[in-house]
């Protein structure tokens, strides 16, 4: 055996007998969460690549907070000993320095050089005020990042914690904990599941700090590590919501003693639809409102920069041949809350003009519609690169004439970009209305928020120079979808698979009135979940 197989073995037989040492002492729940910690510890984030690389910033906080802001701009470390020679070389926009609790100790220095370089300088200060804030008098610029620090400051703005969603986000974490994380002290005489007990001390400083839970419980003050949960699509049960911005409070259970604790634990835990959808509602206001990448656009003005970029724009491709849909067509696309959206119609075979297609979208509401006319006789394929030709957005969505979008379908699928690596999201987990006996099935539950090598084909949004890049196969009369994917593949473009919500896939009475021609029966295998019966619309919008 060679020296090196030996040491494995020594040090394999070392963890096996600690581990039964902890389940001896602690039972088999301190083993898992030794192991969760551990994870936790051995957790590599991916290389930060600076969203604005212009931006150069000179930044003194911990490691949790540096971590997050590293993928925002270039960033250089800040310290009492090398202040002197970082902000010297002029190589900075701006300094940020973290404040925690208020305490601003051994910076004295570095405040006046930034004074007297004319040097845009920011403190935040994170927790509740309990150290002396003189300092304060000599800063222009202090943030809190809870509004009870006001008090103490009464001259500062109000910064609240914030998420990083390439760190925080639903892919992280998964397959979900079959527990729940509690920061704080245990709910006691809850045996209904197992429950992660972290405080202050076993939180690590960076990575995802608790991801991939059902629920958390919030027994004591944690905001910053109650966000980064939310962003992960985690639903929260708190006695308290201190220090949570307004519109995150307003969508958790607050719970006022022990026992309506755990009753409420109790249904979250055994009703994994109700803590699902208060997950994914959570998990969209946190990224999209409360990212790191918000707070640096209130930074970032300090230096007289843009505060952040435009809205992302997207256009919607929707071929059509049937008349009898136009209106369905109109309907899902005014309903969206994105409203930086074009509708590119593509009619085929069918005459704009006989079906007053544009007063009739202008009536739903749209403004941007595109309307491109295709001979009957050109297939599918060919159909949907005429609509991408016509395409101004900064990504292509491909929807279907029949199908079901929710409020939140285009912001949702936008969300997905990011935080993952894909050029192509959509959806693999997906509900389908078989509308002949009424039946809503689930199909591939188990694929939300991984990578996939195929989403549904009305579900699929693409970069517009992915789209570009690829095309659909011009002569391609069914079978588009499924191309263009697995050419994506082939090409190392990635495919991620979000959340099932905010699209229905309906199936009518006359399946050969479908490019995807399959029975209802197919659809009820192994690889679906027969839900419900009845109108599945008011469910998925979310």
């Amino acid at each position: 055996m060679t020296g090196g197989a030996a040491t494995s073995r020594v040090a394999s037989f070392a963890r096996a007998t600690l581990r039964r040492l902890r389940s001896a002492v602690g039972g088999p729940d301190s083993v898992r969460r030794a192991d969760l910690r551990a994870a936790q510890r051995a957790y590599q984030p991916p290389a930060p690549a600076p969203a604005r690389p212009e931006l150069r910033v000179a930044v003194a906080a911990d490691r949790r907070l540096s971590s997050l802001l590293a993928w925002e701009w270039t960033q250089r470390e800040l310290t009492p000993e090398n202040w002197d020679t970082v902000l010297v070389d002029g190589a900075v926009d701006l300094v940020l320095v973290q404040a925690p609790h208020g305490r601003l100790d051994g910076w004295d220095g570095a405040l006046d050089r930034c004074a007297e370089m004319s040097l845009p300088l920011a403190v935040w200060v994170t927790g509740t005020v309990d150290a002396d804030t003189s300092w304060a008098e000599r800063v222009e610029h202090v943030f809190v990042d809870d509004e009870r620090s006001l008090t103490a400051l009464p001259g500062a703005e109000l910064l609240p914690p914030a998420v990083q969603p390439r760190l925080h986000n639903p892919s992280v974490g998964r397959p979900r904990q079959q527990a729940t994380a509690v920061l704080g002290p245990a709910v006691d005489q809850f045996d209904s599941g197992k429950q992660d007990v972290w405080d202050a001390g076993s939180l690590p400083v960076s990575g995802p700090q608790v991801s991939g839970y059902p629920v958390v419980v919030q027994r004591q003050s944690h905001p910053w590590t109650v966000l980064s949960a939310l962003a992960g699509g985690s639903s929260l049960l708190t006695t308290s919501t201190e220090g949570l911005p307004a519109d995150v409070a307003e969508h958790v259970t607050v719970v006022e003693d022990d026992d309506a604790l755990r009753t409420q634990l109790t249904a979250h835990l055994y009703q994994p639809e109700l803590a699902e959808r208060e997950g994914h509602v959570l998990g969209r206001i946190v990224r999209r409102r409360h990212s790191v990448a918000r707070r640096v656009e209130t930074l970032a003005g300090l230096t007289g920069r843009p505060a952040g970029s435009p809205e992302r724009t997207v256009s919607a491709v929707v071929p059509t041949n049937r008349a009898h849909e136009l209106d369905n067509v109109f309907a899902n696309v005014a309903r969206q809350a994105h409203k930086a959206v074009q509708l590119v119609l593509v009619l085929h075979g069918l005459d704009a003009a006989a079906l007053e297609v544009e007063a009739r979208a202008k009536a739903a509401g749209l403004t941007e519609v595109t309307v491109v006319e295709a001979d009957s006789s050109l297939p599918l394929g060919a159909c949907m690169n005429l609509g991408l030709e016509a395409a101004d957005g900064d990504f292509v969505a491909k929807m279907d004439d029949d199908n079901f979008y929710g409020t939140h379908y285009l912001d949702d699928l936008l969300d997905a970009f990011d935080y993952t690596d894909a050029g192509i999201v959509g959806k693999w987990a997906h509900y389908v209305w078989l509308r002949s006996s009424g039946a809503v099935v689930l199909r591939s539950p188990r694929s939300e928020h991984r990578y996939e090598r195929l989403v549904q084909g009305g579900s699929m949004m693409l970069k517009a120079d992915v789209a570009r890049s690829l095309r659909f196969g011009d002569d391609l009369p069914r079978g588009v979808d499924t191309d263009i994917l697995n050419r994506a593949q082939r090409e190392g473009i990635k495919t991620y698979s979000a959340d099932r919500y905010n699209y229905v896939s309906v199936r009518g009475t006359d399946r050969t009135a479908h490019t995807w021609a399959i029975t209802d029966a197919a659809l009820m295998n192994r690889a679906g979940r027969l839900v419900f019966f009845g109108d599945p619309r008011e469910h998925v919008d979310i």
